[in-house]
Order: structure tokens, then C-alpha cells, then sequence
């Protein structure tokens, strides 16, 4: 999550760019690891148990991914590093209970999706000064 969905701040300047700039080999990294572990998941005949640590594996580095980058708007990391927390927790879970946590993965990745997206649409509104900004749930 790049923009922090409940920022009432409205510009994003020079300086802004900047920081986010000086992490773009994390964003690199993320969307890079992503691609590669959707394309195994895609690909590979998995176990129960492998494919649970695999995507476990793979919550746990993305939320490391969301905790540790800035939000785009320069606002607090409290969005970020919550999100992040959360996503790692998912990951453990998955990992130590992989036969629930297959049944539940599609819950997981439903809502993560959900709220990733609608905070990102959030935060695409607010870069694009759109009218409908407001926050995450608007």
C-alpha cells in the first residue's frame, strides 16, 4: 500500500517524490518477488503442506515489503506498517496450520485484496485530486 488512505493531505510534491524515490529497489524487489512466486504458484503441482509454506512464505515477505516502505503522500507509516503486521501474521498463521489455512487462504487473500484495492483507488484519487477522495472507505 503506497498511499495511506487516511491522510487528509492533499499534494504531493518534489520532496515527496524524492523519499519515494530513494526506495524504489524495495518496490523493485516486491513487484519482482511477486511475479515469481505467483508464476510457481501457478506452475508447480503443490503438496498441502508445501504450497501453505510457500504462499506463507511469500504474505510474510510482502508484508515486510508494505511495513517498511513509505506511504506515497508522506503521511504517517501507521497504514503501511499495520497493513504489513497484518499480512505477516496471515503468513505464520498459513505456515502453522497448513490444512485450515488453505480452507481460509481465499478469505485472506479476499480481503487483503478488497482493502488493498480499495485504498489504492483511494490514494490514486488523491494524487489525481479526483472528487471522490475521502478516505479508504469512501
Amino acid at each position: 500500500m503506497l498511499m495511506n488512505p487516511m491522510s487528509t493531505r492533499a499534494d504531493f510534491g518534489r520532496a515527496d517524490a524524492e523519499e519515494v524515490a530513494r526506495h524504489w529497489p524495495i518496490f523493485l524487489v516486491a513487484g519482482l518477488t511477486s511475479l515469481v512466486f505467483g508464476a510457481l504458484i501457478l506452475s508447480v503441482d503443490w503438496s498441502v503442506d508445501s504450497l501453505a509454506t510457500f504462499v506463507g512464505v511469500l504474505f510474510i515477505l510482502q508484508g515486510a515489503s508494505v511495513a517498511i516502505t513509505p506511504p506515497l503522500d508522506g503521511s504517517d507509516r501507521w497504514s503501511n506498517l499495520g497493513a504489513g503486521v497484518i499480512a505477516a501474521i496471515a503468513g505464520v498463521a498459513l505456515i502453522a496450520w497448513p490444512d485450515k489455512g488453505l480452507r481460509t487462504v481465499g478469505v485472506f487473500v479476499g480481503i487483503w485484496v478488497l482493502v488493498f484495492g480499495g485504498c489504492t483507488s483511494s490514494g490514486r484519487s488523491r494524487i489525481a485530486k479526483s472528487p471522490i477522495g475521502g478516505s479508504c472507505w469512501s
